[in-house]
């Protein structure tokens, strides 16, 4: 007998058979229930729940592609719930945008009550970045991240894509010092000059100079600190072995 879909979803394990995902999405508006319901049980997130906590991370991928509005609310709730170690976390910031506008008002209201929480204000900052919506509040608030965060708070307004951001990130470039004793030494200059580029600024040839000699000096004391890469597995909020300077959830993990 063949179980229904939605049956075999809710014991899928990481890896989604394609066949499976695209049975689920043919079913529609009648699948979301379910999906809500899988991502509302937060037992299910455990490794061992059925599919080894992965059903409810991808009931958040065809939430998503199904554009469940209804899906927001379940969504920001599990995104408060977690943390950035957490993949589900992750997934959510990824995918919530796509919901679009009807992520803005709630996402603001949890912000305005919740936004000294770091996890919460990085995560809610993230998605409301991606969301397509252009609102004073929501540039306000990645302003605010930058201050505090400013690698975060660049790949924000990055993502916002909003060029009034250019002069502060020029700034931000042009007073930037590298630390070489950290591994992530280059991570805010990088994450600047990435929303830099996004938002259509050019570097002047004296800065191109400047930050290809920082970045030749921070690799020739990587290769003297870093051990062999490949001796360790890096976590996900881990430097990448690759010597970027960013995260490794963020750079070689994808």
């Amino acid at each position: 007998m063949n179980l229904h879909p939605l049956a075999r979803f809710a014991v899928a394990g990481e890896q989604l058979d394609p066949k499976l995902r695209d049975e689920v999405l043919a079913l529609g508006a009648a699948a979301v229930p379910e999906l809500l319901r899988l991502l509302n049980d937060d037992s299910l997130q455990l490794e061992d729940s059925p599919g080894g906590g992965w059903p409810p991370i991808h009931a958040v991928d065809l939430l998503a592609d199904l554009e469940a509005a209804e899906a927001v609310g379940p969504m920001l709730r599990v995104l408060c719930a977690t943390t950035s170690d957490e993949i589900i976390h992750d997934r959510i910031v990824q995918r919530l945008p796509r919901l679009g506008r009807p992520v803005v008002e709630p996402a603001l209201a949890i912000l305005e009550r919740r936004g000294s929480e770091e996890d919460v204000r990085s995560a809610l900052c993230c998605v409301l970045a991606d969301v397509g919506v252009r609102d004073d509040r929501i540039y306000a608030r990645l302003r605010a991240l930058f201050d505090d965060d400013p690698p975060l708070g660049a790949t924000c307004l990055g993502s916002y894509g909003d060029p009034a951001a250019l002069p502060l990130l020029q700034r931000a470039i042009e007073d930037f010092e590298p630390d070489f004793d950290s591994p992530f030494g280059m991570l805010e200059l990088n994450e600047f000059l990435d929303a830099q580029e996004r938002l259509g600024g050019q570097l002047s040839d004296r800065l191109r100079v400047r930050v290809a000699a920082m970045r030749e000096e921070f690799a020739a004391h990587s290769a003297l600190s870093t051990p062999a890469r490949g001796a360790t597995k890096p976590g996900r909020n881990d430097p990448c072995p690759c010597g970027s300077g960013k995260k490794y959830k963020r750079c070689c993990l994808k």
